[in-house]
């Protein structure tokens, strides 16, 4: 059985940031011990480097869309980071924000 001890909840404070808040701790099932973390930088550069620091066994993240046609399925960032993260990636598309907001 698969085991989750580390979520790392990559979050930008925009609308969708609450829905990923509450899938993070669906995930979770339990109240467990929590650091919160600041960073800035370039997001790809930062969130790579707390997933290796802190063992980080699952990625929770908003997919912002974009207009560019490259990055049509996810925002630039959560498409970079498939490529590069070892640990499982849990991406809550912008539709599940706006769903949300209006069940309220």
């Amino acid at each position: 059985m698969i085991s989750i001890r580390n979520i790392l909840v990559a979050i930008d404070f925009s609308d969708l940031s609450p829905t990923v808040m509450d899938y993070a701790c669906s995930l979770a099932r339990t109240q467990v011990p929590y650091e919160s973390v600041i960073v800035t930088g370039r997001p790809l550069v930062e969130i790579h480097q707390l997933v290796r620091q802190h063992a980080i066994d699952c990625l929770v993240l908003g997919a912002h869309s974009t207009d560019k046609p490259e990055h049509q399925l996810f925002g630039s960032t959560a498409e970079r980071l498939l490529q590069h993260i070892s640990c499982p990636i849990f991406m809550i598309p912008p539709r599940q924000a706006s769903e949300f907001i209006s069940r309220g």
